[in-house]
């Protein structure tokens, strides 16, 4: 899926990862970014960014981004057998953040 937030959406970054890291995130989704659902956490995504993955909470409450882990991947994680991912972009066409 798609996820796109609007220009005034605020990163928390509490576990103090490099500004550019959360700026990049920060522009990533106001931009439009490759997401994937947690199929066992609501409103928590791995967002994609060529080698780069960052696994962010949305609150529903706030619609700020929580950034908790960002990490290179040397391949893209098997998401067929749905462990990572909810295909469900619905939410999301028809949401404005």
């Amino acid at each position: 899926m798609i996820l796109r937030l609007n220009a005034a959406t605020h990163v928390d970054n509490q576990r103090n990862f490099p500004a550019e890291i959360v700026e990049r995130l920060r522009n990533l989704l106001i931009s439009g970014a490759t997401a994937y659902a947690d199929i066992h956490r609501e409103n928590f995504y791995d967002v994609v960014d060529g080698p780069r993955v960052y696994f962010i909470h949305i609150s529903p409450a706030t619609q700020n981004v929580i950034l908790l882990a960002t990490w290179l991947s040397e391949s893209r994680p098997n998401r067929d057998k749905g462990l990572a991912v909810r295909a469900d972009s619905s939410y999301f066409s028809s949401h404005t953040f």
